[in-house]
């Protein structure tokens, strides 16, 4: 998904959107660019469950446990509440081949829809709660048991992945890459994606700053701890 800013010449006109110059300016907008291949599914807007992640067969070419692993946990990290089948998609990442009569050699388990994240996986996925909220992310922790290493997402009404067991690999794994974002890297990513300008409440909205800082809170709890391999 990219931010842009639209300026339209010949749209017809809309009430309560602002113009320049005549034209009529949609900010923000968006763009989405759709990944190569096509998706595979048994009816419309259907994905995968998160359980299903423990069924993919590394002998087979699948991805190992580590990145597995890694996903679960990024999932918490950034708290997806709302992680219900269709948020997921199995996508084959290659152009449709009569030859093959539809199957697929280079399937992708991908997270289509992030739904509400940056906030506290609560029951009924209340949007105040679990969608960029700093007070309840910040509040948050990665693991529900670090001596397990066990995520701390809670179950919600739709969610399929809850409280995941991550392994040493995987908790590796993601630590190695989040280590790599520099300040710099994770001011861009709050900034382009508005977070400053999304109010909690009666408060005030979090600085870009506030955000940075609690990445690098939460992912230093990752990057301290030791799971049982």
């Amino acid at each position: 998904m990219y931010p842009v800013r639209v300026v339209c010449t010949k749209c017809p006109p809309q009430p309560d959107v602002p113009k320049i110059d005549g034209a009529i300016l949609f900010d923000p907008s968006s763009i989405e660019r759709k990944f190569k291949g096509w998706t595979i599914e048994t009816a419309p807007d259907t994905g995968w469950a998160w359980p299903e992640l423990d069924n993919v067969d590394e002998s087979a070419g699948g991805a190992p446990l580590a990145q597995r692993d890694a996903l679960k946990l990024l999932a918490v990290f950034v708290q997806h509440s709302d992680s219900k089948p269709e948020q997921q998609r199995l996508l084959c990442a290659e152009e449709k081949s009569e030859e093959r009569g539809g199957r697929c050699a280079h399937p992708v388990m991908m997270i289509n829809d992030l739904g509400q994240t940056f906030g506290r996986s609560n029951l009924f996925n209340r949007d105040q709660i679990g969608s960029v909220n700093l007070a309840k992310w910040s509040a948050s922790h990665v693991w529900s048991d670090g001596r397990l290493c066990i995520g701390d997402l809670p179950p919600t009404q739709t969610g399929t992945l809850d409280n995941p067991r991550i392994s040493e690999a995987g908790r590796k794994f993601l630590s190695d890459l989040l280590m790599q974002l520099s300040d710099a890297q994770l001011r861009a990513m709050f900034d382009v994606a508005r977070f400053s300008e999304r109010t909690e409440g009666d408060h005030r909205s979090p600085s870009v700053d506030e955000w940075v800082d609690a990445f690098k809170k939460k992912r230093g709890e990752i990057a301290s701890r030791t799971c049982p391999s």
